[in-house]
């Protein structure tokens, strides 16, 4: 449950990522182009904890903790990717009933829980980013085309695992 979450002074899973639960550990993306610390040390281009990093600064300076932090960021990654999937679905289908079922289907499946569970901040990053980035491409309006097309590139540079599923939709979308 939520409560126990927020109540547990432990940060939550990292199994795939170098835990970062220090303020000192938050600038750790941004020193060099890779980070050097995590992946035991493989130069790999993670620019998505760079954007993770820098939202968890904010919800870092809003709670005190990082830990902290790093919990109210996911929940509200979460919170705001059901949000998306509601308005992305409510312009698609254009049912409040079938929108609201796939707002809460968004939040509450076993894909989020695994990604959640594992640790894969940086997917959940994406995943919260990926409706409002179909959303503005299924709008076809050219500034909604603009700003999809930028939300896309930050999908890309969250991470690339959800950026070949938007690519997928939005090539069968296109055919």
């Amino acid at each position: 449950s939520l409560r126990s979450l927020f109540l547990d002074s432990n940060p939550v899973a990292f199994h795939d990522l170098s835990p970062i639960f220090r303020p000192e550990q938050l600038s750790r993306p941004f020193e060099i182009p890779w980070d050097h610390k995590s992946n035991l040390g493989t130069p790999n281009m993670l620019t998505g904890n760079a954007v993770y990093n820098s939202l968890l600064y904010l919800f870092f300076a809003i709670s005190g903790s990082v830990i902290l932090g790093h919990k109210l960021l996911l929940v509200f990654l979460i919170a705001i990717s059901g949000f998306g999937f509601y308005l992305f679905f409510s312009h698609l289908l254009r049912s409040k009933i079938a929108s609201f079922l796939a707002g809460i289907h968004s939040i509450f499946n076993v894909y989020l829980y695994v990604r959640w569970h594992n640790g894969h901040n940086t997917l959940i990053l994406a995943y919260a980013i990926l409706p409002f980035a179909l959303l503005l491409f299924f709008r076809e309006k050219p500034l909604s085309s603009l700003i999809g097309g930028l939300l896309s590139s930050l999908i890309l540079a969250s991470n690339p695992h959800t950026a070949y599923l938007e690519f997928i939709l939005v090539l069968l979308y296109s055919i």
